[in-house]
């Protein structure tokens, strides 16, 4: 897959699809699960975070089908809670408050768990249209 052909998922899949894709950046580590797994058992999404992340703080997001999409971005729509603590209790809560904010909406939807990073020198968002190309204008 090369960027010119790269299909869009979730803002989770698309970040893995982009990885590979430019190795000269750093993407954090990611958990993905949908809501539907999380209903069915959280304990192993629990454990999963914590192994994966050990003591530092988390970011827990929303990954949403109906966002990031080729279509439409719905940014800020979705609910992300960043500075969690790495505990069972604190990741529930925060995976909780995501769903919340996705209403009613379907058991596909998502949630995006990645480290909180700090001492940034330089970050940067992925965008999915040149903007001029869109009509907007710097």
């Amino acid at each position: 897959m090369n960027a010119a052909t790269m299909e869009f998922g979730t803002k989770g899949e698309t970040l893995a699809r982009l990885a590979p894709l430019v190795p000269s950046a750093d993407f954090c580590e990611q958990i993905l699960f949908t809501v539907s797994a999380w209903r069915q058992d959280q304990g192993p999404w629990l454990s999963d975070i914590l192994n994966a992340f050990g003591d530092g703080l988390l970011v827990v997001r929303s990954s949403g089908l109906s966002e990031d999409t080729q279509v439409s971005s719905m940014a800020s729509v979705f609910d992300s809670v960043i500075s969690i603590e790495p505990s069972r209790e604190s990741i529930s809560k925060a995976v909780k408050t995501v769903i919340a904010s996705y209403g009613t909406g379907p058991g596909g939807n998502q949630i995006l768990v990645q480290p909180m990073v700090r001492d940034v020198a330089i970050s940067g968002v992925v965008v999915t249209r040149e903007l001029s190309i869109v009509g907007c204008r710097s």
